[in-house]
């Protein structure tokens, strides 16, 4: 999502803490969101090219923890940047936030989702809501094929809706579009939330890069290590037996 060199990574040492604080946040929400759409899009690819008859236990359950670490960053990202000390709520703020809102409340419904279950069992959907995306098309004149992937059960007179497809569309091969989680009626889709989230965080960079020009910058991203070894003159610990 950003470059290696992105001016978000290494910010200028007069930057107050408070301005610290909020673009590493919101920094690593928004690649904490992208990771986690990547890792889903890799597994739902697979999926597609595999076409598994032998069932998929172990991947939705893997599919679904990706599809909701997208969700829950996107909400980070969104409360965050609402809050972002100095930061114009323009059209663009006000547009993402619209555009996004989906997010929040589809966080809402699995944060509370003790109290949701009846209501999401009256909708007849499944629990913690079902996958859908498109995959390529079987030949050049046909659309797109329409996935579905339903962690846990398939009941009886359950209803699951699919991707909405654009007949005249076309997906190569290897490819996979609109990634959508859905559930209690609220759908997000992941796929248009992560490239708003990555529109909005490069917006950012020119101002941050113009600041921090010349100027020495915090170390950022830090792995530490320490081992500790016993001075050679130490007393030796005696022995301990019980009697």
């Amino acid at each position: 999502m950003l470059s290696a060199d992105s001016p978000l990574r290494r910010l200028p040492v007069d930057l107050p803490r408070r301005q610290v604080m909020f673009t590493d946040a919101l920094r690593l929400s928004a690649e904490m969101a992208a990771l986690s759409f990547r890792n889903l899009e890799d597994l739902l690819k697979a999926l597609v090219v595999e076409k598994r008859r032998d069932g998929v236990k172990g991947v939705a359950v893997e599919a679904i923890v990706h599809a909701y670490g997208v969700v829950d960053a996107a909400n980070r990202f969104r409360e965050v940047l609402r809050s972002f000390p100095g930061l114009k709520q323009n059209a663009v703020f006000q547009l993402f936030i619209r555009q996004t809102a989906a997010v929040e409340s589809l966080r809402d419904v699995i944060q509370h989702l003790n109290r949701e279950l009846r209501s999401i069992g009256e909708q007849q959907s499944a629990p913690l809501g079902t996958i859908t995306w498109l995959g390529p098309s079987p030949n050049e004149e046909s659309p797109p094929t329409a996935w579905i992937l339903q962690p846990g059960s398939f009941y009886r007179g359950q209803v699951t809706f699919g991707p909405m497809m654009d007949l005249e569309a076309r997906i190569p091969l290897g490819e996979i579009r609109q990634v959508h989680l859905v559930t209690s009626g609220v759908r997000v889709d992941l796929s248009d939330t992560v490239e708003r989230i990555r529109i909005m965080i490069t917006s950012l960079e020119p101002s941050v890069r113009e600041h921090a020009s010349g100027k020495e910058l915090l170390g950022s991203d830090v792995l530490m290590h320490f081992a500790l070894t016993p001075s050679p003159d130490a007393t030796a610990a005696p022995d301990c037996h019980e009697g």
